[in-house]
């Protein structure tokens, strides 16, 4: 799996639409870096988030993805353009979370929703359909996925120095 383009809408620190354009990078490794609380990890939940519906790593959950900084009325959601297997699918997901009600005052929750285009032109709705469809074509659940295409700061060093067997786990 190669993430071509994410785009990321009232999601964490990122309360206006950001995309970023993986295209851009070499095939290889890839290290996000920057200052203490700048988005490094949400960009890799929001990868996680994207395909699984779950953020990468085990300290938070969908319903906190939701920014703090956002407008009231923008959307929150995830869209990720992926190449597996010579194809592109394109991957849409919006957590549960409050808004502001369009009738009247309050707020009304808008329910978590997915969707999977595939390169055919097919499209897949449903939040579990969707997670079962990007289990199939990736062949990795979230867990399999985060351990591999994350490596947080502390498990690098863990990584290397571990024999054979634990690394294949």
């Amino acid at each position: 799996m190669k993430p071509l383009i994410l785009k990321l809408q009232a999601f964490g620190p990122y309360a206006k639409e950001t995309e970023i354009d993986f295209q851009n990078f070499q095939d290889g490794l890839l290290l996000i870096s920057g200052d203490t609380g700048s988005g490094k990890t949400m960009i890799f939940d929001a990868l996680a988030y994207a395909l699984f519906g779950e953020p990468s790593g085990t300290l938070r959950d969908a319903k906190m993805l939701r920014s703090d900084f956002a407008d009231p009325e923008t959307k929150t959601q995830v869209d990720l353009l992926f190449l597996s297997h010579g194809q592109e699918y394109r991957v849409c997901r919006s957590p549960e979370y409050e808004r502001p009600a369009k009738r009247g005052s309050g707020l009304v929750k808008e329910s978590a929703d997915a969707s999977l285009f595939y390169p055919d032109g097919k499209v897949l709705q449903g939040a579990k359909a969707v997670t079962e469809a990007i289990e199939e074509i990736l062949g990795l659940n979230r867990d399999q996925f985060s351990q591999i295409v994350m490596i947080a700061q502390g498990d690098f060093l863990k990584v290397l120095n571990s024999d054979s067997a634990t690394r294949s786990t």
